[in-house]
């Protein structure tokens, strides 16, 4: 964790990477995982956070991103996931968000990308 990377997570967060995983939050990112969020990445899951990426997932969010989906998240951008949000990311998906995207998930969002999309 290179160059100033903050990674919190009080009160009852859990994150679970197993197998192999693999993730990159170089220069200035920030991670906030507060109240019981859980994070599960399990076999060969890569995640890159380059270059001052914020990604904040406040009261009780769920993130599983199983069977080597792969998350890049290049050059200034923000991912906000308040308030009960879930995002599934199954079976060889890929997402890329480059170049200042902003994505907010407000109250009870769901969002499921299966199968190679």
């Amino acid at each position: 964790m290179p160059n100033s990377t903050s990674i919190h997570s009080p009160n009852t967060a859990y994150v679970t990477i197993p197998n192999t995983a693999y993730i990159t939050i170089p220069n200035t990112a920030y991670i906030t995982i507060p109240n019981t969020a859980l994070i599960t990445i399990p076999n060969t899951s890569y995640i890159t956070i380059p270059n001052t990426a914020y990604i904040t997932i406040p009261n009780t969010a769920h993130i599983i991103i199983p069977n080597t989906a792969y998350i890049t998240a290049p050059n200034t951008e923000y991912i906000t996931i308040p308030n009960t949000a879930y995002m599934t990311i199954t079976s060889t998906a890929h997402t890329i968000i480059p170049n200042t995207a902003s994505i907010t998930i407000p109250n009870t969002a769901s969002i499921n990308i299966p199968n190679t999309p």
